[in-house]
């Protein structure tokens, strides 16, 4: 007699099940949750040099074993591109400061590695409206020549 109930009604016995897992779900996530708390004890600060500090990161870049952040306001200099060590963490270097004029910018928008050489890098300029390439080989990242 189920069984013709069921051919009968297929859609709202689905539907039983569809909430019968919800309820089973919500039952098993309201009862083992494992909430842990930590008590602190002591908190510490310590000085930061503002050279390594990020004023508004914007976009990253993780490219040949280094991290590349754009800074849309930098704090510790003028330099809107800082090029982080992946295995320490430290500031490697940095570049692209603030104009118009060749390898600077006024408002970073986007980076990234260069499609057809991987060892340039591309990085959109919305305030000039213009690509920058810049080449990874060199220590300074200068702008990569044509």
């Amino acid at each position: 007699m189920l069984l013709l109930r069921i051919k009968q009604y297929p859609k709202y016995f689905l539907w039983l099940a569809v909430g019968l897992v919800i309820i089973t779900l919500l039952f098993l996530t309201f009862f083992y949750n494992k909430r842990q708390s930590v008590i602190i004890k002591k908190i510490a600060s310590s000085e930061l040099a503002l050279s390594d500090s990020l004023g508004m990161p914007y976009g990253i870049l993780y490219h040949q074993n280094k991290i590349l952040i754009l800074d849309k306001k930098p704090i510790g200099s003028n330099n809107q591109v800082a090029i982080y060590d992946t295995k320490t963490g430290k500031l490697i270097s940095a570049f692209g400061r603030s104009g118009p004029g060749p390898g600077e910018f006024l408002s970073v928008k986007s980076i990234a590695e260069n499609v057809v050489n991987p060892k340039l890098i591309t990085i959109f300029d919305s305030g000039l409206l213009r690509f920058s390439v810049f080449d990874c080989r060199r220590p300074d990242y200068s702008p990569a020549k044509r």
